[in-house]
């Protein structure tokens, strides 16, 4: 992992060969248990400068948390290990996803990981301990469509409730606290501004996930009344 931060200096035409090693990964079945193996290098490589490393690596990761593997005992704790570059592979797919440098199709790529891995509580945690609440509301007043409908599933996914957990509330709280309805319900009014013959699929897309957002939310009593008090219902 020597030099992650740099791309490889080699001559022209020449292929790094962590970039040959990650498209491999990529390329191989959701199932495969290499993909478990090489968890610990993926979550480290997403340090890295190199356009095309990050992509493979993206795309590995992404195959790994759409896999029912993410939730074996070895993938436990993902987030939470290290990059190249001193943080977390949690707060390395934050960084990247909420990032306008960043491409497109990698920030996608990076809230899909995102997305697939806060299926465990201890993901969610993760995430709601980062910051991420704060960082996901900011995003959905202007990011592009098809990052929002993610960017909105897992906002829903944090605030999913369960009365037994502790940490449905801290995120429900916090979603209020900083404006989550008030945020939701201009982005849904927003886009409901077209006549219904012109939302197209990704505009129906972020519609009904901005509902289920809020549908999760008025669970609380406070939020409901919240909801009620803004013409939201």
């Amino acid at each position: 992992a020597r030099h992650l931060s740099e791309p490889l200096q080699q001559g022209p035409g020449a292929q790094n060969p962590l970039v040959h090693v990650a498209s491999m990964l990529a390329k191989l079945d959701p199932n495969s248990p290499l993909l478990v193996q090489c968890r610990r290098t993926l979550c480290c490589l997403l340090s890295t400068s190199e356009r095309f490393l990050l992509q493979s690596v993206l795309a590995s990761l992404h195959k790994l948390s759409a896999s029912p593997m993410i939730l074996s005992p070895h993938c436990q704790g993902l987030m939470q290990m290290p990059t190249g570059d001193g943080m977390t592979a949690g707060e390395k797919l934050l960084d990247i996803l909420s990032s306008d440098k960043m491409k497109p199709e990698y920030r996608q790529l990076a809230a899909e990981v995102v997305l697939n891995l806060c299926q465990t509580e201890d993901s969610r945690m993760l995430i709601v301990s980062l910051e991420g609440i704060k960082l996901l509301l900011g995003m959905v007043q202007n990011c592009s469509e098809n990052l929002l409908v993610v960017t909105i599933r897992i906002l829903e996914r944090l605030v999913h409730y369960d009365s037994r957990q502790a940490l449905h509330q801290d995120a429900v709280r916090q979603t209020r606290t900083l404006g989550g309805i008030n945020v939701v319900l201009n982005m849904l009014n927003r886009f409901n501004d077209a006549t219904l013959d012109a939302i197209d699929t990704c505009r129906l897309q972020v519609l009904m996930a901005g509902c289920g957002l809020l549908g999760e939310l008025a669970f609380d009593d406070d939020n409901s009344a919240h909801i009620g008090q803004l013409n939201g219902v």
